[in-house]
Parts: C-alpha cells; structure tokens; sequence
C-alpha cells in the first residue's frame, strides 16, 4: 500500500503525481490501496487501508457502487457534490495478475458546471429575448390590422352618423321615428368610441401631446378613480418628491391610468388596495427601451393574480378573462399608447398574489410642449356666415364620405366642389378662373395622397386653408400634416358639425 512517493521518483510516479484527477486504488473489499494525491489538509497515511467509502460525500451509494463494479466488471460514472464544488467520479474493475481491484478517477468538474449553468442561462435569456421580440411582432402585426380595420369602420360611421343627422335635423321634433334614430347615433358613438380604442392599440391615433407633470396628472385623476373603484378598494397614492415631466396627450394618460385602475378592480371582487406610485429612474440596458432617464408609474393591486398562460396574451386586443364583461381592449389599449409615447409597459404577477404594471416612459427636460397634429380642429365652437362667400374643394376617394361632406359644406353656404383623387383636383384648379378658399382632403388617397396634393396646391397658391381628414394615419403620415395656422387635421368620424366648425374656424 503506497502513495504518492517522496524523494527520488520514477518518470511513472511523477505523470501520476501530476495528474489533474484523483486516482484510487481499491481493493475487492473497499479498502484504499493507493492514492495519487490528496488535498493539503488530509493525511495520506490516516486513510490507506480504510474503506474509501468512509470519506465518500455518500458512503451508502459510494459502497453500493464499488462493490457492484467490483462483481460485474461493468463501469460506472457518478456525479458528486460537496459543498460548492462538483466531481465525476468514473469507476471500473482493473485486472492486477490473478487480482480484481477497482479503480476510481475523480475529476473536479466545478468550473465546468458553473460555465455551463451560465452558458444555460444566457441561452435562456436569449430565448425570453426572442420570445419578446416575436410576441412585440405579432403585437405590431395585429395592431396594423386593427388600425386597418379601424380606417374602414371609421369611413362607414362617418356615413352613416351625418346622413342620420341631416334625417334627424329635417324632421320635426314631435315625429316619431325621431326618438329611434336618435338611438342610431347613439350606438354609432359608441362604435366610434370602440375605433378609438382600436386606434389606440395601433398607435396610429392622433395625439395631442404636450408638457405634463406625471405627478399632477395622476393625482388629479386620482380624484376621480375613487368614484370608480367604489369604497371597497383602498386607493394609495404615492407621489414622487420632485416634478416628473413627461410629454403625453393628457387625456390619452388618463385612459391609460383609467383602463389600469379598472383592471385592478375587477381582480379584486372582494375588495383590496390599489397602489399607485410616481417616479423617475435610470434606465440602461433594458432592452426594450434606449438608455436614458425615463418616468415611471406603477399600478399595484392585491388582487387575485395571473398565471403564465394569460401574462403571455395580456395585451392582445379582444383577448379576456372576464367573458362577456370584458371587451379585451382595455389593456390593448394601455399598450398602445405606451409604444405611441416611445415608452414601455411590464408587468409582474403571480396567482393568488396580485399584480403590478409598471409604465416607463421618457422624462422630458427642458422642452416645449410638442405641437398638436389637430391644431385648430375645433378652435371655434361657432359657425360662422363667412362660408357664404367661400369657395372648397373636398378630395375623398369614398363616395359616401364625400356626399356627407359636400352636404355639410352646402348646408353651412360653401361653393363646393368635389372629386376622387388629387389628379382630379390638380386638373379642376388648373381650369379654374375663381381664388380656392378651403381644400378638404382625406390624407390617404389613391395615386398622390392629401398632404403631397396640399402642398402642390400651396405652391400655387401659399394662403390656401387645408383641412385633413382621416380614419387612419401612421405615424409617418401624420408627422407629414403641417403644423400651421393654416392647417387643421379632422379624424374620423366627424359630423356635419364637427366639419363646419372646423372649416369656418381655418377662414375666420
């Protein structure tokens, strides 16, 4: 029985010596016949002729395994831990003369593991990355569906609310039909509200984004959430210390707050707390935002939570818990005007223990209130008699949506004049002898679209009032309407009213 020799060695007993692993000698008994090395603390002498499972980390198995190998000839693998570090233990029969022994070659395999743990969990990172990226995909995808379906709605809700209107405006009070089709305006404001959302989601609704302190906004709304979430929820409001200016369209923030608060109430039938706080971080290697300084509000409840399965459609658009009391639009819409004010929406939950959204968006600093895209839209609530004396030409490439704005201008005392296309109306200002007044156009039209029309007909003459119109526009598109005096920018629907009021107040 030997180990490692002392003095004079062979070049045999120096290789083993020097051998990364552990190498051990055991008789059929079990016990230590040879052993290459040890660690610095352990005696050599103290452990040769013992058996080696008595400093085995489990000496059941480490005798189990020995005395199998040791019968059947066959090689084992098993994997140890002690404490923070980690082996392969490899254990075969070795044939010495007419003898069996077994031989052990333990390797440290800690750093091993540990590479692989991190390499395990970059991989995985990796593939929450993707997993975001494509469910940020598929929620694009879907959101450029919903603002398409929204700019088709929106063309027929037009129609269909100025043609009731001009029915119900030429009937008399006392008519009986009158009262029905007032209900069809009804249902078509709802509907309209229903494109909003819709719009919303899809980030391609015009705002009106200006200046705005998080901290003010919030707590002024706050005053109005405790009416709505009745006096079995607790509202907790937790103001940040200092300002928190942000650059939003102020009533697109209290959607958004409304559209949270709402869904923490409903998941908490019984009542509970809602927690909100205000403040500013810094954010750097987020991922889904640049890093920066940015506003951030949370939304707490303690309610009944969320499982993985719904976290993973939370905001896609008609998807909902609530069966048929939920539309599945609220949080879809929370997302969208989140990614419309280059921020971010997260959030944590687990079921049985609540939920928290987490809203991140830009801190401004130093900047003026942005300029809004409907400037003018509604300036003058009345209508004025300048109309008479007023020459338009409306380009809309939806005959319907035409006829209702031919009508309304007429009605209100315009000249109008109206085609389909921008080539249309290039061609009928070209003969003409009389001033243009007022072009009306929808921004999306066939050929050349209503801001590139606007713009040739500028250059002809530059004082020319431009009243756009649209159901639909991306981000691109609406950044092309100019932002001047002379300028004013109509969604859809609109009624007659909103139309004249917008006109007239361009020529005032």
């Amino acid at each position: 029985m030997r180990s490692v020799p002392t003095g004079e060695s062979t070049p045999h007993e120096v290789l083993v010596g020097s051998a990364p692993d552990y190498m051990l000698l055991v008789d059929a008994e079990g016990q230590l016949e040879f052993v290459n090395r040890m660690e610095p603390s352990a005696q050599v002498e103290q452990l040769l002729g013992k058996p080696v499972w008595d400093f085995a980390p489990d000496p059941a198995v480490a005798e189990a395994v020995i005395r199998r190998v040791a019968s059947s000839g066959l090689e084992e693998s098993h994997t140890l831990n002690s404490g923070e570090s980690w082996y392969l233990a490899r254990v075969r029969r070795v044939s010495l003369g007419s003898a069996h022994k077994v031989a052990v070659f333990v390797t440290d395999i800690t750093e091993q593991r540990r590479t692989q743990a991190a390499l395990k969990a970059t991989v995985e990172q990796l593939d929450e990355s993707r997993r975001q990226s494509a469910h940020a995909q598929k929620l694009e995808s879907v959101g450029r569906l919903a603002g398409g379906v929204a700019h088709d709605f929106n063309n027929l809700l037009t129609a269909i609310i100025s043609f009731t209107r001009f029915v119900v405006d030429d009937m008399a009070a006392e008519d009986p039909r009158r009262s029905d089709l007032c209900e069809v305006l009804k249902a078509a404001d709802s509907a309209s509200k229903l494109t909003r959302q819709l719009l919303a989601f899809s980030r391609n609704r015009p705002t009106e984004a200006v200046l705005t302190d998080l901290n003010d906004a919030i707590a002024r709304f706050a005053r109005v959430l405790t009416r709505t979430l009745g006096e079995s929820i607790h509202l907790r409001l937790l103001a940040s210390p200092d300002p928190v200016p942000v650059v939003v369209d102020p009533g697109q923030l209290d959607q958004l707050v409304m559209n949270l608060a709402v869904n923490a109430r409903d998941a908490m039938p019984k009542g509970g707390t809602l927690t909100i706080e205000v403040g500013a971080r810094q954010v750097q290697g987020h991922g889904a935002l640049a890093d920066g300084q940015y506003a951030a509000f949370t939304v707490a409840d303690t309610g009944s939570g969320m499982g993985p399965e719904t976290l993973r459609r939370l905001f896609e658009p008609f998807f909902s818990t609530k069966g048929e009391l939920g539309n599945g639009l609220g949080l879809a819409t929370c997302y969208g005007i989140v990614q419309q004010a280059h921020g971010h929406i997260e959030v944590e939950s687990h079921p049985g223990l609540g939920s928290r959204f987490t809203v991140m968006i830009p801190l401004a600093s130093g900047v003026a209130p942005v300029r809004s895209n409907r400037q003018g839209a509604s300036a003058n609530k009345a209508i004025l008699s300048a109309g008479a004396a007023s020459v338009a030409l409306v380009v809309e490439d939806q005959a319907a949506i035409r006829r209702t704005i031919v009508r309304s201008l007429q009605r209100a005392g315009f000249n109008v004049i109206d085609v389909r296309s921008a080539e249309d109306a290039l061609s009928v200002v070209e003969e003409m002898d009389t001033k243009l007044d007022l072009l009306v156009t929808d921004v999306v039209l066939p050929g050349l679209n209503g801001v590139k029309l606007a713009q040739r007909l500028r250059d002809r003459q530059p004082d020319l009032r431009v009243l756009m119109c649209s159901g639909y526009t991306g981000d691109e598109q609406v950044d092309e309407v100019p932002q001047d005096p002379n300028t004013a920018f109509l969604p859809k629907p609109f009624t007659g009213t909103d139309l004249v009021e917008a006109a007239t107040s361009l020529l005032a």
